[in-house]
């Protein structure tokens, strides 16, 4: 199970850390729509081929509100959901978030409580 867990987080790191150029290439690809003041960046075929990549950006700091992607791992579908806090001071960081495995009948909390504490 470990195995099992450790490949779906490296999965879902390939989303939240992607390099310059993966970052570049999916930008290039996807749509790009805006919605109040919140910018949407939605695509797919980002990592692995079928999967779904969506950002979700404030429109006036550009500062990342969520991200939330669909793909596999092992051949089995995963998902997950990220949300990132903008800070008083002008920084954004990591939050909550949630990496679905239904293969396994799991679903992995993620949360960033220490680093904000630091942050407040």
């Amino acid at each position: 199970m470990k195995t099992y867990v450790d490949d779906a987080v490296k999965v879902s790191m390939g989303y939240l850390y992607m390099s310059k150029g993966g970052m570049v290439n999916y930008f290039d690809a996807a749509g790009i729509s805006q919605s109040g003041n919140t910018i949407t960046v939605a695509g797919s075929n980002v990592n692995q081929a079928n999967d779904q990549f969506t950002m979700n950006i404030a429109s006036g700091n550009l500062a990342i509100i969520s991200q939330n992607f669909k793909s596999t791992s092992d051949g089995d579908a995963i998902a997950g959901n990220f949300n990132y806090k903008t800070y008083d001071n002008g920084l954004t960081a990591f939050d909550t978030g949630e990496l679905d495995l239904p293969a396994k009948n799991m679903k992995l909390m993620i949360s960033n409580t220490n680093y904000a504490k630091k942050l407040q």
